[in-house]
């Protein structure tokens, strides 16, 4: 939710394929400016990562996604802690179905190689997102084990 820069031209080229293209984020950001979006679900900064997991899944069904593409690394930890949190909270299967086309294979990943910061572009706000949704994310690793 921070930002990748080659992320905006995304949209362009799902549009062209003939994609609805929906962005789900904070307000400012790049991928928030692209022209070529059809719709833009925007979360307050100040959102609990509880509510913001919350928010991502309710996205999901309200836009009926087939994909949800990251645009940094912080989403990708927060698609990992969605794809738990739906197991659980009996979300539906498309929602289930499109966590698992966006994730790809989870087995092949690993805890440690997991980015530690969001890179340079990041602010001290999106580091302690990123801590907060590592932290969420272990919590449901302990309870499923």
């Amino acid at each position: 939710m921070c930002n990748w820069f080659g992320a905006p031209r995304l949209p362009k080229a799902f549009r062209r394929a003939g994609f609805h293209v929906t962005t789900f984020g904070f307000p400012g950001l790049l991928m928030q400016r692209v022209q070529c979006v059809d719709e833009s679900l925007l979360v307050s900064e100040s959102i609990s990562r509880d509510e913001l997991v919350a928010a991502l899944l309710d996205a999901m069904e309200h836009c009926r996604a087939d994909l949800v593409i990251p645009t940094d690394d912080t989403t990708i930890l927060l698609l990992h802690t969605a794809a738990m949190v739906a197991r659980r909270s009996g979300r539906s299967a498309s929602v289930h179905a499109t966590l698992q086309r966006s994730l790809g294979n989870a087995t092949y990943l690993k805890r440690e190689t997991w980015p530690r910061s969001t890179g340079p572009s990041t602010c001290y706000l999106a580091d302690q997102r990123n801590d907060a949704l590592r932290t969420k994310l272990a919590e449901l690793e302990a309870e499923s084990s």
